[in-house]
């Protein structure tokens, strides 16, 4: 039997493509041609970033636009107003950016890969959500000083391993968390089945493209909470596949 098993990030905080990287900067190639950036630390101190200026995104001002506003593209409105609102894009702004920037770099783009893995005989998919939070959360973490307070991509590991980077102590709660989140993945190991875990209250689903249900993993304190939901009732998929069939444009 083949399994296959996806899990459904609640944010993630930037991520980027990079073709080539050398000294203090990175050059990516997109179709328009090569961006030339340069290599920034980030405010947290704890890392740095890739960070390019000056790249045009409304028309330039030639032509009949000459000494006209510059037209912002529809397009592009369209999205900051659906993920900013009124706001300016800057650190206030910054949970508003991680949304937008988790939706438009992975999750839309991890879905659609999931929805389209081909089902052959004795094939079964799994989705699940991630998003329990504790001290163990080293990378949702970074998100507090912004208001965030969450999951971020790859804390889920940290229930299953001991990351002794990161030198993190271990209390009651976690431990109790640990026990649990271990227990539903080493069940799904021995039977090839999350549907028959002792760990879990409800029955975790097949995934399937008509119902696209998933498992969501989340706590409240010591208690690993596990509910059902649908891909269809996430707003910001739902506003990617509405934004890309306006346009014609199938991914």
């Amino acid at each position: 039997m083949k399994i296959f098993i996806d899990q459904y990030f609640s944010f993630i905080v930037i991520v980027i493509v990079i073709n080539i990287v050398s000294g203090d900067g990175v050059r990516v190639w997109v179709e328009q041609g090569w961006l030339e950036g340069e290599l920034l630390d980030l405010v947290t101190g704890d890392g740095t970033f890739n960070s390019f200026k000056g790249i045009p995104y409304a028309q330039p001002p030639i032509g009949t636009l000459r000494f006209k506003p510059t037209p912002i593209l529809k397009l592009s409105d369209r999205i900051y107003k659906h993920f900013f609102g009124k706001k300016r894009i800057d650190l206030n702004s910054t949970k508003e950016f991680i949304n937008y920037a988790t939706y438009s770099t992975i999750t839309y783009d991890a879905i659609n890969f999931f929805l389209r893995l081909p089902i052959v005989e004795n094939t079964v998919r799994f989705m699940y959500k991630f998003s329990m939070v504790s001290s163990r959360n080293v990378y949702g973490e970074k998100g507090i000083p912004y208001g965030i307070n969450g999951a971020a991509h790859l804390d889920d590991l940290a229930y299953l391993f001991d990351p002794k980077t990161f030198n993190l102590t271990l209390d009651a709660v976690e431990f109790s968390l640990i026990d649990q989140v271990t227990t539903i993945f080493a069940d799904f190991a021995k039977t090839g089945n999350p549907m028959n875990s002792s760990a879990f209250n409800v029955t975790w689903p097949l995934f399937n493209n008509n119902t696209k249900q998933y498992m969501n993993l989340g706590n409240n304190g010591s208690q690993v909470i596990t509910t059902v939901s649908s891909v269809d009732e996430d707003d910001e998929l739902n506003f990617w596949e509405e934004f890309y069939a306006s346009i014609g444009y199938y991914p």
